[in-house]
């Protein structure tokens, strides 16, 4: 199969993987919550997410789920910005460099999901969210920097993103 017809057949079926994305994610939480009512980690009640990243193996277990779909956000987010790119054409060279510049955000996003997987913070959560004396909040982990990194990064991809396809006209789609 040659380079263009592949290439064709995942823009044409990229809606695909943000679907199996949304199931994944939700794979993910119900296996590690199972996991964790199992072992006898989790409260009776829903956890919140900090509650099944605190003991092995959940804690594995979705650590390695979360990279999975970090990875998949990333190769989801390549595909849009190619996609991005068919439908522009060369002509239109600050909607590019836009694109590019949301597929880098995208990238950092995920790295910031990854980051937030690989280094979960110790069980004592009594230290999280410091207030000193002067009113202002510290973050006192890296997985905390990184849960407000990538909401952040993520919202402002998903509205950069919306700015960049509401400029794309496709010839194929008859206007009035």
């Amino acid at each position: 199969i040659s380079a263009s017809i592949v290439s064709i057949m995942a823009i044409v079926n990229i809606w695909i993987l943000p679907v199996f994305i949304s199931f994944y994610s939700v794979l993910t939480l119900l296996i590690c919550y199972s996991i964790c009512a199992i072992y006898g980690h989790a409260p009776p009640r829903w956890p919140n997410l900090n509650d099944i990243k605190r003991f092995a193996p959940e804690s594995g277990m979705h650590c390695m789920m979360m990279n999975h779909l970090a990875n998949m956000f990333s190769i989801w987010v390549y595909l849009k910005h190619r996609e991005i790119l068919s439908y522009l054409g060369p002509t239109h060279s600050r909607w590019r460099s836009l694109s590019f510049f949301t597929m880098l955000i995208g990238f950092w996003a995920s790295f910031s999901i990854q980051i937030s997987a690989n280094f979960p913070v110790s069980n004592d959560y009594s230290n999280l969210l410091k207030v000193d004396s002067f009113q202002s909040y510290k973050i006192q982990s890296i997985e905390g920097w990184a849960n407000l990194s990538s909401n952040l990064l993520i919202s402002m991809y998903i509205t950069l993103h919306a700015l960049i396809s509401l400029s794309v006209v496709d010839p194929s789609v008859p206007r009035k």
